[in-house]
């Protein structure tokens, strides 16, 4: 056993928290969670209340051992060359995996949704021919894990543009659709399945009151109904598929008793990992883009209540059985990682332009090549890439400091990155705490969950 009162220095990617006369200690660095009763040890914070260290009160060498040999405890003090190499390895796992993002239907859209950030007035889309030269775009890349997205506007209006891409290629692919969900009928779902097509992110923001006065079709009609029957329509399919329910709210549209109303209508997906629930506040999306308007700036939710609230209803979802997306991000090395930080993130606009962003759609800064068959064998669509990145290539000492840093890596959005000059930090800074809970929550869920997992 330790001296009594011996002190040892704590890993800074660690968070105790207490828990009745228990402390529940989680390493970031390794998605471990270890339960000491308050006898053992007493944790000792700095002035931003961060975990320093901790005095070992009652604790065995085998506990004393386990907490060394998993890294709550460090053996030898880091600086920020263990960080950078750390980083650097990060970043070359990330040369065995490509991401793509297609806009089959360009900005088109079926809704005019009251806080969307794109121009829905653009009428270019991609065209049949593109599927040839983008199916050679992504033979380049064999070898690798490489998933594609449709994203838009609205993609599902050009259904056979998708099929016929995903036909092309002669390997097995995952492939995501970020669909507002009207249009995705139970015949083409099934159609889509075999060809890896099988996440979706479907909004429907709260109750059909709620949700019909800020998602609305192009003519002025209500969408809620019509969405939720398509989604209600997946639960007798007994492939495993992923649907991730995104709830947009604000401090009006949504609270505790509308969520509990919510979550009655979607009683199918409790316990069931293919539905999965995300909340997010309202934000500026708009003013990115300059397409901000009265009508956003009304949908927009007060800051500080929004937080509030997200921890409420993350709460409530996974106590009343219903999986949330966020814990698989938070747990995971790179999780918070934007998509847009990846050296092999390629995202096709309609005039065949390489970006990196799809919130940042109309932005200069983000048009980086255009691709051509000739630009995707010189190398010339890869070195943009390679450009963008190299401007993220910093680390400040803080991100050392930081719980989250395995999960960022000091870049959890690109293009705040690089217009600031500064590692921008996740909004969830602050709230590890609440994570945690959260992530121990879902673990608990995960062993108790029966039914079809993806074999992935």
């Amino acid at each position: 056993m330790p001296d009594e009162h011996a002190f040892f220095d704590t890993n800074p990617q660690s968070t105790i928290l207490e828990d009745g006369e228990s402390l529940i200690w989680y390493n970031w660095e390794n998605g471990k969670h270890a339960v000491l009763g308050r006898d053992e040890i007493r944790p000792e914070r700095d002035a931003d209340g961060r975990l320093v260290r901790v005095e070992a009160l009652n604790l065995s060498d085998d506990d004393l051992g386990y907490l060394r040999e998993n890294s709550y405890i460090l053996t030898e003090k880091r600086d920020l060359s263990y960080y950078r190499k750390a980083l650097e390895s990060y970043l070359k796992s990330l040369e065995d995996e490509a991401f793509m993002v297609f806009f089959p239907a360009g900005n088109r859209c079926n809704f005019r949704c009251r806080y969307c950030y794109e121009n829905h007035d653009e009428g270019e889309m991609h065209s049949d021919d593109d599927t040839d030269l983008f199916a050679y775009f992504i033979s380049r890349f064999e070898g690798k894990r490489l998933d594609l997205g449709f994203f838009g506007g609205e993609p599902l209006m050009r259904p056979q543009w998708i099929i016929s891409l995903l036909s092309k290629i002669d390997r097995r692919i995952r492939s995501s659709a970020t669909t507002n969900g009207y249009l995705l009928t139970p015949e083409l779902f099934q159609r889509l399945l075999p060809l890896g097509l099988r996440t979706y992110q479907i909004t429907l923001d709260g109750l059909p009151e709620d949700h019909d006065s800020m998602r609305i079709l192009y003519n002025g009609k209500g969408t809620w109904q019509r969405i939720y029957d398509n989604i209600r329509s997946t639960k007798d399919v007994r492939e495993f598929f992923t649907i991730l329910i995104r709830v947009n709210f604000n401090e009006r549209s949504l609270d505790m008793a509308k969520l509990a109303r919510f979550f009655d209508l979607f009683s199918f997906a409790r316990n069931d990992l293919r539905y999965r629930f995300c909340f997010r506040p309202i934000a500026p999306y708009s003013e990115i883009n300059g397409m901000e308007n009265s009508d956003s700036l009304a949908c927009q939710c007060d800051e500080a209540a929004g937080m509030r609230l997200l921890s409420d209803f993350n709460r409530y979802a996974q106590e009343s059985g219903f999986f949330l997306s966020d814990p698989g991000f938070y747990s995971e090395r790179g999780g918070l990682v934007c998509y847009a930080s990846k050296i092999n993130t390629y995202v096709v606009n309609v005039r065949k332009e390489i970006q990196k962003c799809t919130v940042a759609l109309d932005r200069g800064i983000n048009r980086l090549s255009v691709l051509t068959k000739e630009n995707i064998d010189s190398f010339t669509v890869r070195k943009a890439s390679e450009d963008w990145d190299g401007k993220l290539d910093r680390l400040d000492p803080k991100c050392a400091r930081c719980p989250l840093f395995f999960q960022c890596f000091g870049r959890n959005c690109a293009l705040k990155n690089i217009t600031t000059g500064q590692n921008v930090c996740p909004c969830i800074v602050g709230q590890e705490d609440e994570i945690v809970r959260m992530v121990i929550r879902n673990k608990e869920m995960l062993r108790r969950c029966a039914g079809p997992r993806d074999p992935a």
